[in-house]
C-alpha cells in the first residue's frame, strides 16, 4: 500500500465505523442478551430431564480455584459487544446477529435435550461472597457446552477478523486473544465449568465463527450517507474496501478536490489489488478510478 493509504490509523477507521447504526447496535445487543438470559435461566431452573454431572479431568485438578478471576469472567458481556460495534453496514449486522443467535440456539437445544451440571466443589463459598453471589445466580446446570466459552471464542475470531480489516497492530491482535483465553480460563478457575465443557464450547465457537465468516453474504459496498450500494468487485474481500470508502466519504483529508480524487483512487486501487491478490483476480486501474470518482 502507498503512503496515502497508510496515513489512516486503524483507530480512526474504528471511530468512523462505531457510530454507524448506533441505535440498531445498542438496542439489538441489549435485546439479544436479554432474550438469551431469559431462555438460559428457564432451562437452568426447569430442566426437561435429570442433569448429567460432567466428569473432572487432570486439567481441572491442575487449575486451582481463583476468585480473582471473577472480573475476567464478567467481562464477557463487554467482549461480546465489541464485534457488532465494529461492523459497518446493516447487512453485516444482520449476518452477525443470525450467526451468534444460531450459536446460542445450538447450545440451548443441547441444554434442553441433554441437561448437564458441574460437579460440586468442596469450597466454602461463604468465604468468597462475590463468587457465592455468582453461584446463586448461575447454578451448576447448563454446563456442556460452555456457552461462556463458545460466545467468547466466536467473538474473539470475529474481532480478529475485524481488527485485521482495520489494519490494527500486532499488540492489539495479541491483546484480543489474551482476553479471549482469559475468559475461558476464568470459567475453570471459578469452578463454573470443567475442561470437557470448555472444550465443547471451544469447538462450537470455532465452528460457528468459521461458518459465519465463510458464508457471510456481505458484498463490497460503498457507503455514502445512509445509502449502501454494491461496490466494484463485490465478493469475499469486502472488508478493507468498506472501511476505505467509509473513511474517504466521512473523514477525508482536506486536500483540494483534484488531489483528493487522485488520493482516493490510489488508495482504493491499492486496497482492491491487495484484496484480490490472494484470489488471483486482476483489477483494472481505470475501472477503479471511474468507480470512486
Amino acid at each position: 500500500m502507498n503512503e496515502n493509504s497508510q496515513q489512516t490509523p486503524w483507530y480512526r477507521q474504528a471511530v468512523v465505523v462505531i457510530p454507524r447504526h448506533v441505535y440498531l447496535k445498542s438496542i439489538g445487543t441489549t435485546l439479544f442478551i436479554s432474550l438469551f438470559f431469559g431462555a438460559y435461566f428457564y432451562l437452568l431452573k426447569d430442566p426437561a430431564y435429570p442433569p448429567t454431572v460432567m466428569p473432572r479431568t487432570l486439567l481441572d485438578h491442575l487449575i486451582g480455584f481463583q476468585p480473582l478471576a471473577l472480573p475476567i469472567y464478567l467481562s464477557l458481556w463487554v467482549y461480546v459487544s465489541l464485534p457488532p460495534a465494529l461492523l459497518a453496514t446493516r447487512r453485516e449486522l444482520y449476518d452477525y446477529g443470525v450467526a451468534i443467535a444460531g450459536t446460542c440456539l445450538v447450545g440451548l437445544i443441547i441444554f434442553y435435550f441433554w441437561p448437564t451440571a458441574v460437579p460440586a466443589s468442596h469450597i466454602d463459598w461463604a468465604h468468597y461472597p462475590d463468587v457465592d453471589f455468582l453461584k446463586s445466580m448461575d447454578a451448576s446446570g447448563n454446563a456442556c457446552p460452555s456457552l461462556h466459552v463458545a460466545t467468547a471464542v466466536f467473538s474473539g475470531i470475529w474481532l480478529y477478523y475485524l481488527l485485521r480489516r482495520f489494519g490494527a497492530p500486532l499488540w492489539i491482535l495479541i491483546f484480543n486473544w489474551v482476553w479471549c483465553i482469559g475468559i475461558a480460563y476464568s470459567t475453570l478457575a471459578l469452578r463454573q465449568h470443567v475442561a470437557v465443557d470448555v472444550l465443547a464450547g471451544l469447538t462450537l465457537g470455532v465452528l460457528a465463527a468459521y461458518l459465519s465468516l465463510r458464508l457471510r453474504s456481505t458484498p463490497l459496498v460503498e457507503i455514502s450517507g445512509d445509502i449502501e450500494r454494491p461496490f466494484l468487485g463485490a465478493g469475499r474481500c469486502g472488508g478493507s474496501a468498506v472501511v476505505a470508502t467509509i473513511w474517504k466519504n466521512e473523514v477525508g483529508s482536506g486536500l483540494p478536490a483534484q488531489e483528493e480524487n487522485t488520493r482516493q483512487n490510489s488508495m482504493t486501487q491499492d486496497l482492491m489489488q491487495q484484496c484480490h491478490a490472494d484470489m488471483a483476480i486482476p483489477v483494472n486501474p481505470d475501472e477503479v478510478g471511474d468507480e470512486t470518482m
